[in-house]
């Protein structure tokens, strides 16, 4: 990354990859617009101009954005639980998957959590990704504070972005050295990594819906991977009846947002990159495609014409006793 950002320095950020390293402030615009945002990504000669004058390759397909955020939407009950939760939701639950947030926030409650939103900006990998390493300083000061300030009142932090919780807990010490990083790291919790050690504690509430068996195939993100020596998303799905195959393929191509650049330098090379995954994920013996990731979702839709589940609306779904 120390690289990447003297080269920065040195010859500047194309204009690519600076509108990608950016991309996740322009959300709450295109949040605002919402219903004018979604008519303009999917028109053909909006994309082209996209295409054109920023490197964003007209065949990615763009999440829709929803005027009614997360944040906006989520009330917290006052109530004191056991478990004390602040919620890192980023940027995909907040703008394009509202549903999500809930979905977390709902297993949450179900297992004696009160939860609360701490200020927040996004988790910052873009800006990581392409060497803006001095914006980055900024964004993660702000939110090392606001997340430390969560802990000292007794809350432990909890994101359901596999790439969120990585970020804060080895980028953001990595570049942060100071006692308040630390703390926050030590303290942040990816969800089902959350789950599991309530599980582990007798402390998790099992009073859900048994599926009937069916094959989940689970692709693990890259961060999670990382993050994580054991699988708790294949022990949870497993807990309300699937059937887990682990799909291991490496990476699905995206790469976070370099999947959504312009030909070979991107889209084209990603969807190379993801051929044998996404043979696998179409596979009619397989009924649920998984994964945390939302780029990895967006990826292995686009390409198997699947709909690839979050692990947290199925089990939010078996908590309702709802189905699939």
């Amino acid at each position: 990354m120390k690289t990447k950002e003297e080269h920065i320095e040195n010859n500047g950020q194309s204009k690519t990859n600076l509108f990608i390293a950016k991309l996740d402030s322009y959300s709450e615009l295109a949040s605002n617009i919402a219903p004018i945002t979604n008519i303009m990504l999917q028109n053909n000669t909006f994309r082209w101009m996209m295409e054109k004058t920023i490197g964003i390759d007209r065949r990615r397909p763009l999440p829709e954005f929803h005027r009614k955020t997360f944040q906006k939407s989520f009330k917290a009950k006052s109530e004191p639980k056991e478990n004390k939760v602040a919620y890192f939701y980023d940027v995909y639950a907040n703008f394009n998957d509202p549903d999500l947030g809930f979905a977390v926030t709902e297993i949450l409650e179900r297992n004696n959590s009160e939860i609360i939103l701490p200020i927040q900006k996004h988790s910052g990998m873009p800006l990581f990704a392409y060497g803006n390493i001095g914006m980055a300083e900024e964004l993660m000061k702000f939110n090392i504070k606001s997340l430390y300030s969560a802990i000292e009142k007794g809350y432990q932090i909890v994101a359901s972005e596999p790439t969120a919780a990585y970020c804060i807990k080895k980028l953001y010490p990595e570049f942060i050295s100071s006692h308040e990083s630390k703390i926050v790291s030590e303290n942040t919790y990816e969800f089902f990594e959350f789950l599991e050690n309530l599980e582990d504690n007798g402390r998790f509430n099992d009073d859900f819906k048994i599926f009937d068996k069916r094959i989940a195939a689970y692709h693990v993100p890259c961060h999670s991977k990382n993050l994580l020596p054991t699988k708790p998303v294949k022990r949870f799905l497993e807990r309300i009846g699937f059937e887990v195959q682990i799909v291991d393929h490496g990476c699905c191509g995206i790469a976070g947002t370099f999947g959504f650049k312009q030909g070979w330098e991107g889209y084209d090379l990603s969807k190379y990159i993801g051929k044998e995954l996404f043979e696998h994920m179409a596979d009619p013996s397989i009924d649920i495609p998984v994964t945390e990731s939302s780029v990895c979702k967006m990826q292995i839709e686009q390409f198997t014409n699947r709909t690839v589940y979050h692990p947290a609306k199925l089990l939010r779904n078996a908590y309702k006793k709802t189905s699939i």
